[in-house]
């Protein structure tokens, strides 16, 4: 299957009617999203099964769902998305809601922004593919027109292309006292 994903054009990713044996997720042999993040395609990925992405460009929006405070990945219960290949300048966004997460705890920010970014695997980058851009967000809402709170950058593992957002506590200077 090709799809094409722009203008704010939306797919719910998920199973419909009775599924007789051997699906085991989505499968899309080309995915083009849009050609700016104004005019990028959304998919609300609500199947347990991964999304599986052979070739993909452009810019695209996947929204997850989280229950509890999105720290954990059995906080999603939506399967991985995976990129196989990407052309050059793709960008895409993974985007959950900021409902149960502590937005004024930095560290629980960034927890969430991991967990969503392992979400992610940008296969080839193994290979020395480099054309994937990704983002992670949480919006006030899980909407296409919701505003993005906060926003990081995903960062691929060169062993399996798996996604991550640095979680390392920042630098607190240390309290000077005097007498």
């Amino acid at each position: 299957i090709n799809m094409y994903l722009n203008n704010g054009a939306a797919w719910n990713n998920q199973v419909w009617g009775k599924i007789d044996g051997g699906f085991d997720g989505s499968h899309v042999a080309k995915l083009a999203g849009g050609d700016s993040e104004a005019t990028a395609g959304n998919i609300f990925q609500k199947d347990s099964r991964n999304l599986t992405i052979d070739n993909y460009s452009g810019n695209t929006n996947i929204f997850y769902a989280h229950t509890g405070n999105g720290e954990a990945a059995s906080n999603y219960a939506a399967g991985d998305t995976v990129i196989k290949h990407a052309a050059e300048g793709s960008v895409v966004s993974m985007i959950t809601d900021n409902s149960g997460i502590a937005m004024d705890n930095e560290y629980s920010i960034a927890n969430v922004l991991n967990t969503l970014a392992g979400k992610l695997t940008y296969s080839n980058y193994v290979n020395g593919e480099n054309n994937l851009t990704g983002y992670v967000k949480i919006a006030d809402g899980l909407t296409a027109s919701s505003a993005a709170l906060k926003t990081g950058d995903i960062t691929f593992s060169k062993e399996d292309g798996k996604g991550s957002y640095p979680t390392e506590t920042p630098v607190v200077p240390p309290k000077t006292e005097f007498t």
